[in-house]
This record gives C-alpha cells, structure tokens and sequence, in this order.
C-alpha cells in the first residue's frame, strides 16, 4: 500500500509548483494531510487539513538569520509529527511519480555522504527518532560533529549567556547536517536508499528543471520514486516545453 504522506506548509497559497507536488502523490494513491497554521488557498481537493498548533506552536516556528527561510522551524516540526505516529513526511517541492511503499525507514542521499530528509520515515519508536526530537529541543545546540574547538567556544558562550542560536549557523544544521550525523552515529546507512531513488537533480543543477530541452526522464532514472526540485526554484516561471512545464501541467 502506498504510505501515507505529511506535508507541511506556512503561508496562504502553495503556488503552481507546490501545489502540482501535492496532486502527485494523490495521483499515485497517497493520501495526504496538509499541516500548516492556516489552510493555503489554492490547496488541491483530497487533502486533509491538520491543525499544525497541535504539534508545535507558532512562535517555534523560527527563520533561519541570514535567508529568512522556515527551514529550522520545517525540520523541527516533521521529527515531531513523525514521533506522533503520522507517518511518512514529505516537502512540498517533492514530485512523485510512483507510488511509495510504506516500511520502516525512507530517506535518501542526496550525495554519497549526505542525507536529506525531504522524505522521511522511521520508527516512532526508535533511538533516531529519540535523537532528533532532542537535537531540535533547543535553538542553542550546539553540533558535535562540529570542531572539537568550536565546540568548546560555543559552549564557553553559552556559560556565560552569549548564546550562539541555530539560526545564526550554516544552512541545514537540522536538516542534513543532523540526519547525516546520526545514520553514521547509528549505522543505519542500510536503511538510507541510493541518490537516484530521490534526488537524481543536485541542488547545483535545478536550473534544469527550466531547459525547453530536456523532460522529466532526462533527469530522472528508472529507479527514481519521487523528483525533489529544489525549494530555491519554487519562484521561477516554467518554460513551455521544459521538466517543470510538465509538472505544473500533470
């Protein structure tokens, strides 16, 4: 059976690119719940709604210092709904074009020694599950796969009050920096599935999801379950003729 899939979103509209990555998964049998603050005008009939305040309040929902992005907030927010028994998590900007089985554990490199959690699973139940949820209980972590120098300055900080906060570190502390780092503290690499079952497009390369001269299958392979866009592309216009022409139109 397909596994269940959980979105989240903040903000009154998903757009056209979001929006298409939503119908995928209901297209291929998924049923889908929409977490969010407030229900996005323009999202597609045959989504649930569930009250994302149920899970984590509002004012945790806090942006990243130099883009003013979501993503700390996003990423605390899934480990959370994934320990409440939901189920498998996946970004707005993640087109399926299969269906996904539901097991254990789902998540994905993204290069041969990253993973990313754009889609997410693994048991409620389990220490990865007991790690993230207490990594992301405080926006003064401090990452132990940082320095062991670093590590010291940024607990000498936190000694006397000068917090270093999360949101002012590198872009994905939470997210595939932490992920990373607990598959190799548990040794769960056999549970991580290859680059291209997810992420065949590198982030460097989203721009070719705007080529009039290539389609989805020239950048994808045949093992490829769902296609992550790159949330930096959700903005962009979609040439006629080109990958995200074609998904905007499925």
């Amino acid at each position: 059976m397909p596994a269940d899939i959980n979105m989240f979103w903040h903000g009154p509209v998903l757009g056209p690119i979001h929006a298409a990555c939503v119908r995928s998964f209901l297209r291929h049998g998924h049923a889908v719940t929409m977490h969010c603050y407030e229900r996005p005008a323009d999202l597609p009939d045959g989504v649930a709604v569930f009250d994302a305040r149920k899970i984590m309040p509002l004012e945790d929902l806090r942006p990243h210092s130099a883009s003013g992005s979501i993503a700390l907030g996003s990423d605390r927010y899934r480990y959370r709904l994934i320990a409440e028994g939901f189920g498998t998590y996946a970004d707005c900007d993640m087109f399926c074009l299969r269906p996904i089985a539901e097991t254990p554990y789902i998540m994905g490199a993204e290069q041969a020694n990253t993973v990313n959690g754009a889609i997410l699973n693994y048991p409620p139940d389990s220490p990865f599950c007991e790690l993230l949820r207490e990594a992301t209980q405080d926006y003064n972590y401090v990452p132990p796969w940082f320095s062991e120098s670093k590590q010291r300055k940024m607990r000498f900080f936190r000694k006397f009050g000068r917090k270093v906060s999360v949101e002012a570190l590198g872009w994905g502390i939470w997210g595939p920096h932490l992920i990373t780092h607990l598959v190799k503290r548990l040794d769960l690499w056999t549970e991580v599935s290859n680059i291209d079952r997810f992420y065949p497009l590198h982030c460097q390369h989203a721009v070719q999801l705007k080529d009039p001269e290539l389609c989805i299958a020239d950048l994808t392979t045949p093992r490829t379950d769902a296609l992550h866009l790159w949330h930096k592309i959700s903005g962009s216009t979609a040439p006629p003729g080109s990958p995200l022409d074609e998904i905007i139109n499925c």
